[in-house]
């Protein structure tokens, strides 16, 4: 997971991200959450998902926002006021930025990673019993 991204290029891709997501996919991933669920967002960049998913999540959730990129998460800081943020090599900790997630979400980082990845992540997940 060496790929780096532009805050522009992040930009110009969030209309589409948006246009692409699944409302009722959405509306299930919020309705599965705990009252004060901690909320993970692996490779966070500007923080999209937060602004996609906060409407239907509340503002009770808790949002840890990781990313390897310490100027996209400063960003991301900037516009998701109260979300912390983390930089992390997901590669090599992966379980660290998982630990006290209530669930867990990803956006493109997902096209970005291997097989063994992903079945770690979802290792992780079902351990945590993570929407």
């Amino acid at each position: 997971m060496s790929a780096s991204f532009t805050a522009e290029w992040l930009d110009l891709r969030e209309p589409f991200d948006s246009a692409a997501r699944s409302g009722e996919l959405a509306r299930e991933f919020a309705a599965a959450l705990a009252e004060k669920a901690a909320i993970v967002d692996l490779g966070a960049g500007t923080g999209a998902n937060l602004r996609a998913l906060a409407p239907l999540t509340g503002r009770a959730r808790r949002w840890r926002l990781i990313d390897a990129d310490a100027a996209l998460l400063a960003r991301a800081a900037n516009s998701s006021a109260g979300a912390e943020t983390r930089v992390l090599d997901l590669a090599r900790d992966l379980e660290v930025a998982c630990e006290g997630a209530d669930a867990i979400v990803a956006n493109a980082l997902l096209d970005l990673v291997s097989d063994s990845w992903l079945l770690r992540l979802v290792a992780i997940a079902a351990a945590r019993r993570c929407p």
